[in-house]
């Protein structure tokens, strides 16, 4: 009865690995302080600063030759 009950519940959490997935790319900063703005010209206003050991999400598909853009305290900014 033991043996059973330990077979069903480990088939059931290998399940669960298998058909779970909450990956999604992020961008971290090493150094002790990074500038968020919300252009990439230059001119934009800092929304805020990553600072050391911070990841944010990165937005998929954004396509910057030079800032990475990321999901930064509910608006769009470009580290």
């Amino acid at each position: 009865m033991k043996l059973s009950f330990l077979s069903t519940r480990l088939l059931f959490a290998i399940s669960l690995l298998t058909f779970t997935r909450a990956d999604y790319e992020c961008v971290c900063n090493y150094n002790v302080e990074l500038e968020v703005k919300d252009h990439d010209n230059g001119h934009g206003a800092t929304l805020g600063y990553m600072y050391e050991f911070d990841c944010k999400p990165k937005v998929s598909g954004s396509e910057h030759a030079t800032m990475y853009e990321i999901m930064f305290e509910g608006k769009v900014g470009l580290a």
